[in-house]
């Protein structure tokens, strides 16, 4: 058992192309913190060749993903964590692409609290950031649109207009939950800021001081 006073869990949330995985990569670099990766790039293979389950099914799949590595990083002790999404991100997106499904948010904020007991801490994570999507349609274009992974948006149109839905969402998903995260940080994502990579390590380091 520890309290949070002596760990950092921060994780980085967003819209595809935000960043995030450079984020994760860089903070790990920089800090030495232990990096947990966005479960959805590990449960899109496994699904085409393994599962073959609809896209809109996968939220349930993470959402489990998550719980576990967490579960996993408290366990073993683990002080320095930064964390690839969260569970705020199927969350969202099952709320987004399968409403009809969406989790039971009463049932999870039970679970949320009993976590957080049985391991002597306040919240999930320290620090959650929200990374704004780019809003260049050339960076867009030439970069979002250039990974082979990305499985939603398949214009720059509905690429901004999903985006900004994602982070309305996640939004509200975040503030109706307690004992998620002390602090949720709104960070501009690279090309529209380009000292991200230097906000986000300030983030983990907890020495970031918004404008």
């Amino acid at each position: 058992m520890y309290h949070n006073s002596i760990r950092r869990f921060v994780a980085l949330s967003g819209w595809e192309g935000a960043g995030k995985s450079e984020g994760v990569k860089h903070i790990a670099r920089q800090l030495g913190f232990f990096m947990f990766p966005e479960i959805a790039r590990i449960m899109f293979p496994i699904n085409e060749k393994i599962l073959q389950k609809p896209l809109n099914e996968l939220s349930e799949l993470t959402f489990s993903g998550y719980v576990t590595g967490h579960h996993t990083c408290v366990a073993n002790r683990i002080q320095k964590a930064v964390f690839d999404r969260c569970i705020l991100d199927p969350l969202t997106y099952q709320a987004l692409y399968s409403p009809e499904k969406q989790l039971n948010l009463q049932e999870i904020q039970g679970y949320i609290h009993q976590f957080n007991d049985e391991f002597e801490q306040d919240t999930l994570y320290d620090d959650i950031v929200l990374l704004s999507h780019p809003k260049d349609a050339g960076f867009i274009e030439e970069v979002v649109f250039k990974d082979k992974d990305r499985k939603y948006s398949t214009s720059i149109e509905q690429y901004l207009s999903d985006a900004k839905a994602f982070e309305e969402h996640f939004q509200v998903i975040a503030g109706g939950l307690k004992g998620v995260t002390n602090r949720i940080h709104l960070i501009p994502a690279f090309p529209e800021n380009p000292e991200v990579l230097s906000d986000l390590t300030l983030v983990a380091a907890d020495l970031y001081k918004p404008n």
